[in-house]
């Protein structure tokens, strides 16, 4: 239990000494081989001088483990998905890095269509205890109450990205164009839809009933980013989560096919771009959907606040 360490930080060190958790106790000293003895002390690994000896010799003191409070669960992320924000390329970069319906589960159509095709089961049937090796919740279904009806007992860090109103709506657009072929107008597929549908969708999600509500929930989100700053915002959010803080952008319209490294449980179609906006279709559309442009607007201030907070600036 006894080793003098270097006189020199610069000097060559020994092999440090180590302790492991045993069968019978809770440490067993690397250094001699033989059990360490328990002090009973509520302090769970310290070292000190050995009264009566040479300075720079120090005792190692283990303890029972249990004795010792359980370590504290690590936080999970939650990611409430809104479509045409960047989702496909967030959520393949995690379920490239991280093990599916392990540590990264989706709720959503993605989810649903992988489980169903390996037979695997819904995560609502999940036993509590399956849920707590999971680092991140994300998906379309992913909302205010997904963190205490899955993981009640463990810190839960929201986030969610917004787009520009205008822009997205277009990309929506020429998203369901390429997928069903259908060549309707713009305008009178916009005119089938809501005003202002990203306001409308999160006071759903967040279970409130104003866009005051939604401002006031998404001030609690750990973090709140824009699409068209993702590129600095990305490698913060996933170093929190511990994957590779480079990745590939996906599902861009007009681009080549990015999904081939990806399970998406069925055959994807490429992108077109069947409108590309002028100012005046945007300038109309923010004229028609003024909710979401303030949304847009204060999402930009909190996730520069946010960004400060976190040290990410």
């Amino acid at each position: 239990p006894w080793e003098k360490p270097p006189a020199s930080p610069l000097a060559k060190s020994p092999a440090p000494h180590r302790a492991s958790f045993t069968s019978g106790s809770a440490f067993e000293s690397r250094a001699t081989g033989s059990p360490a003895g328990s002090s009973g002390e509520a302090s769970g690994f310290s070292t000190r001088k050995k009264p009566g000896t040479t300075p720079g010799l120090v005792r190692v003191r283990c303890v029972d483990a249990g004795t010792l409070p359980p370590m504290p669960a690590p936080p999970v992320y939650l990611v409430v998905h809104l479509p045409k924000t960047g989702g496909t390329t967030f959520n393949g970069h995690l379920a490239q890095h991280l093990e599916w319906d392990r540590e990264f589960v989706h709720l959503g159509p993605w989810g649903d269509r992988r489980r169903a095709g390996s037979g695997s089961p819904d995560p609502s049937d999940w036993p509590p205890e399956a849920w707590d090796r999971v680092q991140v919740i994300a998906g379309h279904h992913v909302d205010g109450s997904t963190a205490a009806s899955l993981v009640p007992d463990r810190e839960a860090r929201y986030l969610t990205v917004l787009r520009e109103p205008a822009r997205r709506l277009v990309s929506l657009y020429n998203f369901q164009v390429s997928r069903t072929g259908d060549r309707v107008g713009f305008w009178d597929w916009h005119d089938r839809r809501n005003a202002n549908p990203i306001t409308r969708r999160l006071r759903k999600a967040l279970g409130v009933d104003s866009a005051a509500g939604v401002r006031e929930a998404l001030e609690r989100f750990w973090f709140v980013g824009i699409t068209e700053r993702l590129d600095d915002d990305l490698p913060h959010v996933f170093a929190s989560l511990g994957v590779p803080t480079t990745w590939r952008d996906r599902r861009v319209t007009g681009g080549p096919d990015d999904l081939d490294d990806l399970d998406m449980g069925r055959d994807m179609y490429p992108l077109r771009s069947h409108l590309e906006p002028d100012g005046e279709i945007l300038g109309r559309l923010r004229e028609q959907h003024p909710r979401d442009v303030r949304l847009y607007e204060f999402a930009r201030r909190l996730r520069t606040r946010q960004r400060r907070t976190l040290g990410w600036d």
